[in-house]
């Protein structure tokens, strides 16, 4: 009897830890931008700095939030570009 105790005790811990950890994950969510992964890819990933961002997730951050200017990457800057202001006018 003393191991039916055990099982209900530790299953109902593990619900309730379970439901406290659903409640925290929808609370703390971040959302992201789509457009983000997509201006990463058609950037060439040189991570050279030029741009004068950290690297190229960095600058397809800034572009997202409207900081830097689509043609900012100086590596390929005529493809890039198009390429991002198809990604951003979408």
């Amino acid at each position: 009897m003393e191991i039916i105790y055990a099982v209900i005790v530790l299953s109902s811990m593990g619900l309730v830890c379970g439901l406290l950890l659903a409640a925290a994950s929808k609370y703390f969510a971040v959302e992201h931008d789509e457009r983000h992964p997509l201006i990463v890819k058609a950037l060439p990933g040189a991570n050279c700095g030029a741009c004068g961002y950290a690297g190229c997730s960095d600058f397809a951050h800034a572009v997202v939030g409207g900081k830097a200017d689509h043609g900012g990457c100086p590596v390929g800057r005529s493809k890039t570009k198009d390429k991002i202001t198809k990604i951003m006018d979408k």
